[in-house]
């Protein structure tokens, strides 16, 4: 996998606080865990519809979860769903809407 779209350091980000600090490549922008390369089953909408899609490269932090996907993978997504009337699978799953008790 390539280095997630991340360069050497990342510009100064702003903390809920106000207050600045450089990012690391592969430093998480959220928490400042590390970024490693995964494959996760992605949950991706395209032109209103769900599709869900395997193994997909991206990079998630170890300390949060937040997920990072470079912009070729995310257009990939997009022209794997495009085409998503032929896959192998189909699921049906639960639609329900929160509510306060």
């Amino acid at each position: 996998m390539s280095n997630l779209g991340f360069g050497e350091a990342k510009n100064n980000n702003s903390l809920r606080d106000g207050t600045r600090r450089t990012l690391r490549a592969n430093q998480c922008e959220y928490c400042t865990g590390a970024i490693q390369p995964k494959k996760v089953t992605a949950e991706h909408w395209y032109e209103g519809t769900l599709v869900i899609i395997r193994d997909v490269p991206v990079g998630v932090c170890g300390t949060c979860g937040e997920r990072y996907y470079e912009a070729s993978t995310l257009e990939q997504l997009d022209a794997i769903a495009r085409e998503s009337e032929s896959a192998q699978e189909r699921m049906s799953v639960p639609v329900v809407t929160f509510a306060l008790s």
